[in-house]
């Protein structure tokens, strides 16, 4: 059986502590696409996946299993949240458990499932890690969470590994002040290239940027959000440009 996903929904965390998405469905994905075929083969590559529905677990019962400790960074791979059908950029994080990209409470995230029609793809395996060298040496992990009254928390926690496969030259990264300077002005967009990683004070982190013309990373932050966590912590930007 493969589950097909009606496209994308993104969240992203505003100034105020506001949550903000941003959809697309199929057609929006595949606008640029001018044949029937090509659109089909898009829809195959990126959003359909080799599961079967009833594996998917229901919001409140995976946040249940949390909970209870069924479920733990430990026993396996979180590796799909879709909501209302789209594939979302969704996590989870509590005291045993931190996966995913957009890292919500345990509150907020129950807050979620009452609105939404929330599924998790939960997979019982570890993924393989990358095995390459690193020239930039990073401090292990930091990961920002939003909480139930959009709060911003970032934790540093002990029994996350970092990805181990920073390949990077310190000169190559960006200032943070100065990528989100070339997001503003158009320099940086979607199409010019990936966002690798964010270092926060020399920590690996999951950081992302949400703007007009770019959307890319892990935990999406608007641009004033963005500029105020420059402001406060020394930030560097890999970007690998096409």
């Amino acid at each position: 059986m493969k589950y097909k996903s009606k496209g994308l929904l993104l969240f992203a965390y505003g100034k105020e502590g506001e949550l903000y998405t941003r959809k697309w469905d199929m057609k929006a994905l595949t606008k640029n696409l001018s044949s029937n075929s090509e659109k089909e083969d898009f829809q195959e590559m990126f959003h359909t996946h080799d599961i079967d529905e009833k594996d998917l677990i229901d919001g409140k019962k995976f946040l249940e299993n949390v909970r209870n400790k069924l479920i733990t960074n430990d026993n396996g791979t979180l590796s799909h949240i879709f909501v209302d059908g789209y594939e979302s950029n969704l996590g989870l994080i509590s005291s045993d458990f931190s996966q995913g990209n957009f890292l919500l409470t345990e509150n907020l995230f129950a807050e979620l499932c009452e609105e939404y029609n929330i599924k998790a793809h939960w997979k019982n395996s570890v993924n393989e890690k990358l095995d390459t060298p690193i020239i930039y040496q990073t401090k292990k992990l930091v990961l920002f969470a939003c909480g139930e009254n959009g709060e911003l928390y970032h934790v540093k926690p002990e029994n996350v590994q970092k990805s181990n496969n920073c390949d990077i030259e310190k000169e190559d990264l960006f200032d943070g002040k100065e990528f989100l300077e070339d997001i503003r002005n158009k320099c940086i967009i979607d199409y010019d290239g990936s966002l690798e990683y964010i270092f926060v004070n020399g920590f690996e982190s999951n950081l992302g940027l949400a703007s007009n013309d770019f959307c890319q990373g892990k935990f999406l932050v608007m641009e004033d959000v963005f500029e105020e966590l420059c402001e406060e912590y020394n930030i560097k930007v890999d970007w690998a440009g096409k």
